[in-house]
């Protein structure tokens, strides 16, 4: 291990192993979450122009990190999961290399920093590899000029070739504004520098503006183009308006806030490695991992030479308290909030190198024979805690392949203009503008116009707006990016979904059911299920989203299907077959269609013991009241109406 040690590429090789540890053993059973659909869609659908326009919208400057991977990954998920567990990596080693021109002989200062960088728990959402490709490039090339500026100000390289590969890098901050405020850090390493060397101040001061000056320029460049030419068409600057009206009032509240994302971006994020959720509980890959990357990073550790106890705690300390400071600014002067929770954890992201600085000077302060032993226990749990991240999309990529097979089974075709209707968006990771781009590739894949003939409305995002009321006959209208959808309420198609649950269309028997929503409840009053869904020609979602096992929800759903179009006989049959198979539904409601085939189809004991069954669920009487009333119209006869009366208290 010793011989090891000296080895050039010890450490990057290292990181690469805690890399796949943290965000690379569940890459082939992950898909697309997110605001991923939107890009994976558009470059799929309308090519690398289309995804030009998708994102030139907020950020024109960034479809060139798009061309890089595009033509490559194509439709291949595995292939963006894997470029961003790559990007990861190469950051964790650039960061590695400009912590230890920093802080030479503090051996393994550069390995603590560079493990919680790259392994930085405050930002989960590793698994939407496309949306945050981008972010993760530009946050390279900010360390590479970062690097370079450095080796420069060292004199140790060719100094004019460093500042050009530096400068040139430094535009990259036109891409993405995330990492703007961190430009301010640039100083702060250039003191770090002339502390070490014992320049006179002034001296230090004069080299500090020679070699921060280009980097100057570039972010002067950036805030004229943001400001007065691009302007902010998304995210205005909440705060200046603020100080403009009330600057008191305005300052204090931005003092709450440094507190407030100081203790979520740092105390926050660092605690919750040793929170386990519990709904969804560690499985014993996890305990594994976080044992056998404890062992390795340890014994790497304890075998190689230490030279932190040279090092001052609180250069890290005040490096990473700046860096925090400045990796706010974009979001305190936008208002954008930086929290721990899905979406928002995010905006965490420049929040990584303070951090991961801070945590390392306050390894510093601990005992040297206490500190490995912390910073593998830290290292080991956060990637423990990337794994099951990783592990709760691969659930949440399960339900969705659930959610539109089921809705395929149920609905082969779609008029065009239907509106797929939810109470709120059934599935965690994703929004309606994520979920719109899987109906369109769904039910019309070949359509290249820039008018969607589909679109997923949650009723939380746009009832009031884009859906003005409950009400047929609406005129609706909804656009995203460069994309536009019109269409009328006549054609909404509620849904609902729940775990351990079958999706289902609400009509005029399920929006009997009282567990499902009462403004689903309320569109299916006047929506038509009838008039939207047709049986051919059969779409199935992209070939990307795999085909869940024919259980009962599938089963159920051409049941469903088949009671739309009167099939009373193929329900039957396929009662036979679920019968056969040992299906039954967790929801007993869903037994419903095959209540109504069984009865009209002279099995009428078997049907009225179903209904009893159902019955056993509470709040089923008014579904089971209006089947029978149904099936009472279909069929006469006197003795059915009198059992129904009888036997489930049906007026």
């Amino acid at each position: 291990m010793k011989i090891l040690i000296k080895q050039k590429w010890t450490e990057p090789l290292l990181l690469l192993v805690i890399a796949v540890m943290a965000y690379g053993l569940l890459i082939p059973w992950l898909g697309i979450f997110g605001d991923d659909w939107p890009h994976f869609w558009v470059l799929n659908t309308y090519g690398l122009e289309g995804l030009n326009q998708l994102v030139a919208w907020d950020r024109p400057f960034s479809a060139w990190v798009y061309w890089l991977i595009a033509p490559i990954g194509r439709d291949q998920i595995w292939i963006y999961h894997t470029y961003l567990l790559l990007l990861r990596w190469i950051g964790s080693v650039l960061f590695f290399y400009l912590v230890k021109e920093l802080l030479p002989e503090s051996e393994p200062l550069p390995f603590w920093a560079a493990s919680f960088f790259l392994l930085y728990p405050g930002f989960r959402q590793s698994p939407q590899p496309l949306e945050f490709i981008l972010h993760f490039t530009v946050l390279n090339l900010f360390l590479v000029s970062n690097f370079c500026m450095v080796k420069a100000a060292q004199g140790k390289s060719r100094t004019w070739l460093s500042q050009i590969i530096g400068t040139i890098a430094a535009f990259s901050m036109f891409s993405v504004e995330y990492f703007i405020g961190l430009e301010l850090l640039r100083p702060v390493f250039l003191l770090i520098l002339e502390y070490r060397k014992r320049t006179e101040w002034k001296n230090a001061l004069k080299r500090v503006i020679l070699f921060w000056s280009p980097y100057i320029l570039v972010l002067l460049m950036y805030a004229y183009w943001r400001v007065f030419v691009f302007k902010f068409p998304t995210y205005k600057p909440t705060f200046l308006n603020q100080v403009s009206s009330n600057p008191i009032n305005a300052i204090m509240g931005l003092g709450q806030v440094f507190l407030e994302d100081f203790r979520a971006a740092i105390l926050g994020a660092w605690r919750q490695i040793f929170s386990l959720p519990i709904e969804n509980s560690p499985d014993f890959v996890y305990f594994v991992l976080t044992i056998v990357a404890f062992i390795i990073i340890f014994l790497f550790m304890k075998s190689g030479k230490t030279a932190a106890d040279k090092s001052f705690p609180l250069i890290p300390l005040i490096a990473g308290l700046c860096a925090v400071v400045f990796a706010g600014i974009p979001f305190w002067i936008t208002g954008i909030p930086v929290q721990l929770d899905f979406p928002w954890d995010r905006s965490t992201l420049p929040f990584m190198v303070g951090a991961s600085l801070i945590l390392c000077g306050f390894l510093l302060l601990l005992k040297p024979k206490f500190r490995n032993f912390i910073a593998a226990l830290l290292i080991s749990f956060s990637i423990g805690m990337h794994y099951q991240s990783a592990s709760n999309y691969q659930v949440e990529w399960n339900k969705l392949s659930q959610f539109f097979w089921q809705l395929t089974w149920r609905a082969p075709s779609l008029k065009s203009g239907t509106i797929v209707l939810s109470d709120v968006v059934p599935l965690f990771y994703y929004g309606d503008n994520n979920l719109t781009p899987v109906l369109n590739w769904t039910y019309a894949p070949e359509n290249k116009s820039t008018s969607l003939p589909y679109n997923f409305f949650d009723m939380g995002e746009r009832l009031g707006k884009n859906l003005p009321e409950l009400k047929p006959d609406l005129p609706v209208e909804h656009g995203y990016r460069f994309v536009t959808f019109k269409s009328n309420s006549n054609n909404l198609l509620p849904v609902f979904y729940k775990e351990e649950s079958c999706l289902k269309i609400v009509n005029k028997i399920t929006l009997l059911d009282t567990s499902i929503p009462k403004k689903l409840r309320t569109a299916a009053k006047f929506s038509n299920p009838d008039t939207v869904i047709q049986k051919i020609p059969v779409s199935n979602p992209p070939n990307v989203i795999p085909e869940p096992v024919h259980d009962w929800c599938y089963y159920y759903q051409k049941a469903e299907l088949n009671a739309q179009f009167s099939d009373w006989e193929a329900i039957r049959n396929q009662f036979s077959v679920v019968k056969d198979l040992g299906f039954s539904p967790v929801d007993k409601t869903e037994w419903v269609p095959f209540i109504h085939a069984l009865a009209v189809t002279g099995e009428t004991e078997k049907a009225e013991e179903l209904s009893e069954h159902v019955l056993e669920q509470e709040g089923t009487k008014p579904l089971i009241c209006a089947t029978w009333a149904e099936i009472i119209l279909e069929n006469s006869q006197a003795t059915i109406k009198d059992n129904v009366t009888k036997k489930f208290g049906c007026d």
